[in-house]
């Protein structure tokens, strides 16, 4: 079956100064290429949303599937639904929905969550019983957050009474967007690549 990671990009990043999916998640690799290579060891084709630095993103990684939210001030999920409809598009049965700032997720924990959408219509990564990314979603629950009356990404993904999967990868639970998070990371300050 056909799977789609859909990175979310699109925000302004204003608290970290640098755009989140070009900071620096290991040496010469930002975030967007990192999860970039998660998803693809997990067979996940990557699909990235952007919106507020959409040009300069792209001039740093120009190979990256991308699709641009003009709408990108009216929050996340309204990237999430410009991803599903071009996932869909794609013919995606099964989509992955992850934010960028989570950039340190294993292929492993992104393939189990494939795998668990074979049994399950919705399904989240949890460490520990909290729950953290990706959500993922087969094709008729992706459809069903398009035409949610929610207003946040997390409401939607609730309605959609997602599995708790549980995985060893505390990682999942990471929100780095501000400079003190990514400092308690990193043990430095946020740089870019």
């Amino acid at each position: 079956m056909k799977a789609i990671a859909i990175i979310l990009a699109a925000g302004e990043s204003s608290r970290m100064g640098v755009p989140k999916a070009l900071l620096e998640a290991e040496e010469g690799m930002s975030f967007l290429g990192r999860l970039v290579q998660v998803f693809e060891k997990a067979r996940a084709a990557p699909l990235v949303v952007l919106g507020a630095h959409a040009a300069q993103i792209q001039a740093v990684h120009p190979e990256v599937h991308a699709v641009l939210n003009p709408r990108w001030p009216e929050g996340q999920l309204s990237s999430v639904q410009v991803g599903i409809r071009a996932a869909l598009a794609q013919g995606a049965r099964l989509i992955l929905i992850h934010p960028v700032d989570a950039p340190l997720i294993s292929a492993l924990t992104a393939t189990r969550v494939l795998v668990a959408l074979e049994h399950s219509a919705a399904v989240i990564a949890a460490c520990d019983g909290y729950p953290g990314h990706p959500l993922g979603l087969q094709a008729d629950a992706a459809r069903a957050l398009l035409t949610s009356p929610a207003s946040t990404l997390a409401e939607a993904a609730h309605r959609l009474t997602p599995k708790l999967l549980e995985v060893e990868d505390p990682l999942i639970l990471d929100n780095l967007n501000t400079p003190e998070a990514y400092l308690r990371r990193f043990g430095h300050n946020p740089r870019g690549v």
